[in-house]
């Protein structure tokens, strides 16, 4: 009986609702904004509803692996910043001496400033647990931008393109950019802007620095550029600077980069995550306009012997790398070693590696260039010549830059009387030769 009469209830509502009016449907289902203590489900930390009707404002959520998170921070600290995180690099002076500087980055909270005449604020903040790492314990940390106004996924796309474009537009004439791969974000970041060191500034044999400029400046011609696509060959040119270490070779990279207005993209092919893919990958996405300095190549392999067991790139994946297929045209490379003699031959043939440069000790050339540059009146470069030559036969830019150091207040006469009396070139070469053994250590 009871089955029977649900049977019947259910058949007269179906003929109600027959009789019903058809209502208007549509498609388009109208957003209302969040309601207090949630944005679209998500749920922020009551400090910030404390300060934020979060239902005013459309936010950008940019989690610390994405390559906007170093942009916002930059752009917060330059325009609406409260609070700072000290941080500390490296830079090098026009005598190319490295020194620490300081600068102070956004700190964690809420910052506020204007973007297009809206409120737009920067929230710092950490979520979750601290997690153990290979390198300590680690927190995930998080942006978020507030940008006022409802719905404003334009204003937001704008402002994401504006620093985007700010960040990548060409540096003063006297400016370089330096970036190095980021492998656990998995892109290049900018490490700092250098000022760039002049050409006289390093000084080398003057045959072999003029090869090295008319072959760059070769390259660099759209002429040349015109003539490798109408022969079909990759337009790329690859150099290898081999010679004792301080020599010049990374600083002379550096003078090419501010002559040339080139960016430098420094590669240390050391990660544990470091594949022939990740390789392939940060040469297909360099900055344009940049020189990718692959620094100690013979640290990586010995002939064709992983050096660094950690280290999953393969010798056939820094080949095809070299190759440049795929890459982006008018790449320049530059590979550096104290040992060319370690390398193995298919590395450095031609086409591979096109032209190679050897930076040796210092002639008597560079010896009186050197003294003439740090003594510009003295008259006496040839008795510094001797004197330099009086203790050694073979000496490098670096160890004779210790000796304008230590006299920098002294006249070009003491000087040449320090070269006779204190400098000990021997203790100077046992101590290279041991910082080199302990470098080469920490790299396997």
């Amino acid at each position: 009986m009871l089955g029977e009469k649900r049977k019947r209830e259910s058949v007269d509502d179906a003929i109600k609702n027959r009789r019903k009016p058809l209502q208007s449907q549509t498609w388009i289902q109208n957003i209302q904004p969040p309601t207090p203590g949630t944005i679209n489900g998500k749920v922020f930390p009551g400090w910030i509803e404390k300060h934020i009707d979060t239902t005013k404002f459309t936010y950008l959520e940019i989690y610390s692996k994405s390559e906007f998170f170093k942009l916002v921070l930059k752009y917060g600290t330059q325009h609406c910043v409260s609070s700072f995180i000290p941080q500390v690099y490296k830079t090098k002076n026009e005598e190319g001496l490295e020194k620490m500087k300081t600068k102070l980055v956004l700190g964690h909270g809420l910052h506020e400033g204007t973007y297009k005449g809206k409120r737009l604020i920067i929230c710092r903040l950490n979520i979750g647990e601290p997690v153990g790492t290979a390198r300590g314990a680690d927190q995930k940390e998080v942006l978020v931008v507030f940008l006022e106004g409802y719905n404003q996924q334009d204003s937001l796309r704008e402002y994401l393109d504006e620093i985007l474009e700010k960040e990548h537009c060409e540096p003063p004439p006297d400016m370089f950019r330096v970036y190095r791969w980021n492998m656990c974000q998995g892109y290049w970041i900018m490490e700092s802007l250098q000022t760039s060191r002049k050409l006289e500034s390093v000084v080398l044999p003057s045959s072999l620095k003029d090869d090295i400029l008319t072959d760059f400046e070769q390259f660099l011609d759209k002429k040349t550029m015109d003539w490798y696509s109408k022969h079909c060959i990759p337009y790329k040119r690859s150099y290898i600077f081999y010679g004792p270490p301080g020599t010049g070779k990374t600083s002379f990279i550096q003078a090419l980069a501010g002559a040339y207005g080139r960016h430098v993209c420094f590669l240390q092919p050391n990660d544990p995550r470091f594949t022939d893919d990740t390789f392939k990958t940060c040469l297909q996405e360099t900055p344009e306009n940049s020189i990718i300095v692959l620094e100690d190549i013979d640290a990586l392999f010995n002939n064709r012997d992983s050096m660094n067991q950690s280290c999953p790139l393969t010798f056939t994946g820094l080949l095809n790398g070299l190759d440049g297929i795929g890459n982006a045209l008018g790449q320049l490379f530059i590979l550096t070693t104290n040992h060319l003699e370690r390398l193995d031959p298919a590395l450095i043939r031609s086409g591979r590696v096109d032209r190679k440069f050897e930076f040796s000790y210092c002639t008597d050339e560079a010896l009186q260039l050197m003294f003439q540059r740090f003594y510009p009146e003295t008259k006496l470069a040839e008795e510094f010549s001797a004197a330099v030559r009086s203790k050694a036969r073979s000496i490098t830019a670096a160890d004779l830059q210790q000796a304008f150091i230590a006299t920098m207040r002294q006249s070009d006469k003491q000087c040449i009387e320090y070269i006779d009396s204190v400098f000990d070139l021997d203790s100077r070469k046992q101590e290279a030769q041991y910082f080199e053994e302990v470098d080469k250590r920490l790299k396997r």
